[in-house]
């Protein structure tokens, strides 16, 4: 989406870019990353699955004390698991940032040197420096998700060690009465 804004805003006539302030420009840019950040990041995921962890929680509190001491050994792991992405994530989004800075500041350059560019025409000659820029963001984007990816992995495999130990320990507390 954003390739395809860059080049539409590269093609509107010049009196319709000069109509708006750079800040405006820049704006329709970081909204189609806030947008896509929202939709596609855990903090969505934790937010749908936060409720039911807390009710699974209480339910075994009220229903199964016999199991509440594989809780406890097991809510460590997933807060240290919690813990150890949210470091590594932050250092790969402090990163990706940091490249999205450089591609921005392209970006403001270029809006700010629109008349420049629509004078020289300049538009093929920019557009490589922008898509390598716009490129490396998204290798970084790519990078941040595979950490997620293997960080959700993790959860995963140790939500279904949980659900086997607490089958397990639950069985045989049912055959001990």
């Amino acid at each position: 989406m954003r390739k395809k804004l860059f080049d539409k805003v590269l093609s509107l006539p010049l009196p319709e870019l000069e109509s708006r302030p750079n800040a405006f420009w820049l704006s329709l840019f970081r909204d189609i990353e806030t947008v896509r950040n929202t939709l596609s990041g855990s903090s969505a995921v934790l937010l749908t699955d936060l409720p039911f962890a807390l009710l699974f929680v209480a339910l075994i509190v009220v229903i199964a004390q016999p199991l509440m001491w594989v809780l406890a050994i097991i809510l460590p792991l997933f807060i240290l698991l919690a813990w150890r992405s949210v470091a590594s994530l932050s250092r790969a989004s402090a990163s990706g940032r940091t490249k999205g800075f450089g591609r921005d500041a392209l970006l403001v350059e270029v809006i700010a040197g629109r008349t420049t560019v629509k004078a020289l025409v300049l538009h093929d000659s920019i557009q490589p420096y922008w898509e390598d820029r716009h490129a490396d963001t998204i290798e970084q984007a790519v990078s941040r998700c595979t950490k997620s990816d293997r960080y959700s992995n993790i959860g995963t495999a140790l939500t279904l060690c949980t659900t086997l130990t607490m089958t397990t320990v639950g069985a045989l507390a049912i055959i001990n009465q």
